[in-house]
């Protein structure tokens, strides 16, 4: 509980201070706190329009995080660019033709998309690998813009069109930059030195990650814990697989643009994909554990915001929880719950736990693969919906659940 006399959070007085620098702008108008949000409303006049202004919102969250190291200097600097940029965005080319070579690829986690920012521009994005998306920016002089579903009906063309051709683009780019990160490695470790803000886009142009083959020992591994770090090493060293993976762990918990704990190769095609060992490699629980964290802070983004959408819809329908559980070694396993008579959208976890409503008895643990061989039509997936989720109809029937308590396994052994 905040008290009269309690002095200002460091929120507080960043909300405080970029309050003073939109109302000190010429241009901006009616700029005050957005009610019971770190954002802050203001209209744009214009002087060669009649209309009346409508109401923007600047978002403060990613801003506050980004700047929060910097000197006074450069925070102030940070604002002022931020302020300029939102209130007056450079405009961009109307033509698909001229607009085409200015695109470039982007990576970012999904729960991205969920930044109200993000959202109210109506950014355009689709799927990588689980928990990545990939989406579109417009390299201008100033600033990156991201491309919207406005921009997408300006120019009359997909979605689909516009990210294959943002790879296209940056394509020639992508070979920027690429050095050696550490000559005391255990084997060869590069990484992208490029600082030309798209590092992490390389991992989107395709092929390019493959080509690391040769270069590295094994198959290429990459570590992507945010926008401006990428590191790329071998399978073929199990110590430098287990520094990727703690690298990445790490970096991804310190950065305010984070993307991903977790580590990436790629298949026999070059697409990217997760990477991941076998139960019996002795590395498998810490790699393993990257993907975990990684979905547990995703899901747990997506059901705040099916929560709120719920609450607001007065929509009755549980959504589960992503529960990731740390054992002795390290490594971590996840479950959610499967109630009883509890129409529930379920995240992708390792186990599932049944929980009786109607019987007295111990809950019930098993595995994913299992649950999904065995209750048939009793779940099914949640449509369009990312990350994915399964759609609980109904309680599994009485040989179903003879079947999953034949599987049943400890939750604190697996």
């Amino acid at each position: 509980m905040t008290h009269r006399d309690d002095p200002p959070s460091p929120r507080e007085r960043f909300l405080a201070d970029v309050l003073a620098v939109v109302q000190a702008t010429d241009g901006i108008t009616d700029a005050r706190p957005k009610g019971g949000e770190f954002a802050i409303e203001y209209r744009v006049s214009d002087a060669d329009d009649d209309d009346e202004p409508s109401t923007a919102i600047m978002y403060l969250d990613n801003l506050f995080a980004e700047t929060r190291e910097l000197s006074p200097d450069d925070r102030r600097a940070a604002v002022r660019r931020f302020v300029d940029r939102m209130a007056f965005p450079p405009e961009a080319p109307k033509r698909w033709e001229d607009v085409r070579p200015l695109l470039r690829p982007v990576l970012r986690s999904m729960s991205f998309f969920d930044d109200p920012a993000i959202t109210e521009i109506g950014a355009i994005w689709r799927e990588v690998v689980p928990f990545l998306a990939e989406a579109a920016v417009i390299d201008l002089p100033t600033t990156m813009t991201y491309v919207t579903m406005a921009n997408l009906e300006t120019w009359g063309v997909s979605v689909d069109e516009v990210l294959t051709a943002a790879r296209d683009a940056f394509a020639p780019w992508a070979e920027h930059g690429i050095e050696p990160y550490d000559d005391d490695a255990s084997s060869p470790v590069w990484w992208v030195a490029a600082d030309d803000a798209y590092e992490s886009s390389r991992l989107l142009v395709p092929g390019w990650l493959a080509r690391f083959a040769g270069r590295v020992r094994g198959r290429p591994v990459a570590a992507v814990p945010h926008r401006g770090l990428v590191l790329i090493g071998g399978d073929g060293d199990a110590e430098l697989v287990e520094r990727l993976a703690a690298t990445a762990e790490g970096e991804y918990h310190e950065s305010a643009r984070a993307i991903s704990p977790a580590l990436y190769t790629v298949d026999d095609a070059g697409a990217l994909l997760p990477f991941t060992l076998g139960a019996d490699d002795p590395l498998a629980g810490e790699v393993g554990r990257g993907h975990r964290i990684m979905a547990a802070h995703e899901y747990a983004q997506q059901k705040a915001r099916l929560d709120a959408l719920h609450e607001k819809d007065n929509t009755d329908l549980f959504v589960a929880s992503y529960t990731a559980l740390e054992r002795s070694d390290g490594s971590v396993i996840s479950y959610c719950v499967w109630g009883e008579g509890v129409e529930a959208w379920l995240p992708r976890t390792d186990l599932v736990t049944f929980l009786w409503a109607s019987e007295q008895r111990d809950p019930l643990t098993v595995r994913w693969d299992d649950v999904a061989a065995l209750v048939g039509e009793a779940w099914r997936p949640v449509p369009h919906l990312l990350p994915r989720r399964m759609h609980v109809r109904r309680w599994p029937d009485r040989p179903a659940l003879q079947a999953l308590i034949e599987r049943a396994v400890a939750l604190s052994e697996e």
